[in-house]
């Protein structure tokens, strides 16, 4: 927590041009924030869905034990117990109440979102509710429809959705407080109607619905970015990924020159937030796991649109996933460095697997051998363990070009050192 006294050093060290800058981009955003109220309340609606082929499911290569641990995890799901990589398997009703933190029992009021205390000294914690409104379970509906063919997979996703746009109003409650929600949540979203699509004459209302909520979560996130010309971290990288997705996935004459600057910005801030040998410049496994896993959604995005990205936007990501490699165990878990809260974008099957059997104190979000497996593929060849998710994209080893520094196994060394990171990793039994 960043007190008056560390606020006012990092304000010390910054240039008067720096301070100009930033405080121009301040009042500019409450310009915005001042239009978004008017923008969301006139009830016009002026995009219409685009769906991109973000999934291209390759069904040979599900093994039973996948289907097994999505399936069950959707089952779960259909039986209001809601399943949570940070939590207990909670039975929490269907729908949810989507206010409440249910290890504290307190809720939050339904009312306009930025007068709400979302630190309360009360002893509940705004990220469980949070965490249930970023809609991750939505996908893995959406999956296990796909591999099932049984309809009740998607009436319960879209029952789920319909609820949480009826009962989260744009601009009120907990959860539109914080403009990340709102874009890993509308990640959520494009990704089940993708997992749905083609959808039903009947489901076009529902569809009409779901896409004027995007609409919603792309001015909310735009009026309330969390950029900053003096310090940024994975908030802002996440919001300019979840806009990245809506301007790819919303269709109207105004969204063209958006996902060009979207594609621009999130190209910028991988060398912005990424050393050179791969290592996330905010210091923490966790972390990282989550600067990749949005890296590599917006990468997978803009290949499902046919839109090419820099070769140096491939090479660094290709880093991040050496970076990984080279101090992750041969189970593809990584040491805990630095703060960790379990985030990521899209649940793989290392973390489904987990919420499936794992007691909360055996569950480890730094196990991440799907993950991994999908840079591999990706810049690589893919071992056997990442190859069920990978598949989700139709991809297969060397899918994308191969560029120098890309994803390769470590070689056999005793040390390994990441400058940049201030690393150095020893292992044990290596000649």
């Amino acid at each position: 927590m960043r007190t008056a006294g560390n606020i006012l050093r990092i304000v010390s060290r910054q240039s008067p041009v720096l301070l100009f800058k930033e405080s121009a981009w301040r009042v500019w955003k409450k310009w915005k924030q001042s239009r978004f109220n008017a923008r969301t309340l006139n009830g016009h609606c002026p995009v219409r869905f685009r769906n991109i082929p973000y999934y291209h499911p390759i069904p040979k290569t599900w093994s039973s034990t996948a289907r097994d641990t999505i399936c069950g995890i959707a089952d779960e799901v259909c039986k209001g117990r809601f399943p949570l990589l940070s939590y207990e398997t909670v039975t929490l009703g269907f729908p949810p109440p989507w206010h409440l933190d249910f290890v504290s029992g307190k809720e939050w009021e339904m009312a306009p979102s930025g007068g709400l205390q979302i630190v309360r000294h009360d002893g509940s914690d705004v990220k469980v509710p949070w965490e249930l409104s970023r809609l991750q379970h939505l996908p893995v509906l959406g999956k296990a429809y796909v591999l099932s063919g049984e309809d009740g997979y998607r009436q319960a996703a879209k029952s789920l959705l319909s609820d949480w746009i009826d009962r989260n109003p744009v601009g009120m409650g907990v959860n539109w407080t914080v403009p990340m929600e709102a874009a890993l949540r509308s990640i959520s979203i494009i990704l089940l109607v993708n997992l749905l699509w083609p959808l039903r004459p009947e489901e076009n209302p529902w569809l009409e619905k779901v896409t004027r909520s995007l609409w919603h979560h792309c001015l909310y996130i735009e009026a309330h970015l969390e950029f900053s010309h003096i310090v940024r971290s994975n908030h802002y990288l996440s919001n300019i990924v979840g806009l990245l997705g809506l301007s790819l996935s919303l269709e109207d004459k105004r969204m063209v020159a958006r996902r060009q600057s979207y594609q621009q910005l999130v190209e910028r801030e991988l060398l912005h937030q990424v050393h050179a040998d791969g290592g996330d410049f905010e210091a923490s496994t966790g972390y990282h796991v989550l600067v990749t896993q949005l890296f590599t959604t917006a990468l997978l995005l803009l290949r499902a649109a046919q839109v090419e990205v820099k070769r140096s936007f491939r090479d660094r990501l290709g880093q991040m996933y050496q970076w990984m490699n080279t101090i992750a165990d041969q189970q593809g878990r990584l040491p805990h460095v630095g703060d960790c809260d379990d985030g990521r974008v899209e649940w793989l099957l290392d973390d489904l697997k987990q919420m499936h059997s794992a007691s909360p104190p055996e569950r480890d979000s730094l196990r991440v051998s799907s993950l991994i497996g999908i840079g591999e593929t990706l810049f690589g060849s893919a071992p056997s363990e990442g190859v069920t998710d990978s598949t989700w994209y139709g991809l297969k080893p060397s899918s994308l070009p191969v560029s120098t520094g890309c994803v390769a196994q470590p070689e056999d060394l005793p040390i390994r050192v990441l400058p940049d990171s201030g690393i150095a990793v020893s292992r044990f039994g290596v000649a």
